[in-house]
């Protein structure tokens, strides 16, 4: 008995109204080819110059006062994001385990 070919149509439609309700909060819809491109590589999750164009419009308060991300600031946010520690919790746990 072979098995029924997946209905594509439940992908869609599933699709189509999370990309309408993202477009109508102000998204702006890149095409996967475009998106391959902004990200350099396939294992790469983020764009790199769409994250760098937002943070440069975000702040931090520190004391009550508004103060922009510095490019360092901005740059290491992006490597941290691109490059997390996944074996960090474990490295955590190692250490503590070995110490009395």
């Amino acid at each position: 008995m072979s098995s029924p070919l997946p209905n594509f149509r439940e992908e869609h439609s599933a699709k189509i109204p999370a990309l309408t309700l993202l477009t109508n909060l102000g998204y702006q819809f890149i095409p996967s080819s475009e998106c391959l491109a902004m990200r350099g590589r396939l294992s790469s999750v983020i764009l790199p110059s769409v994250l760098r164009s937002v943070l440069k419009h975000k702040t931090h308060i520190f004391m009550g006062k508004a103060y922009p991300l510095s490019d360092s600031a901005i740059d290491k946010i992006i490597q941290e994001l691109a490059t997390p520690a996944m074996n960090a919790g474990l490295k955590r746990r190692m250490k503590s385990s070995t110490t009395p």
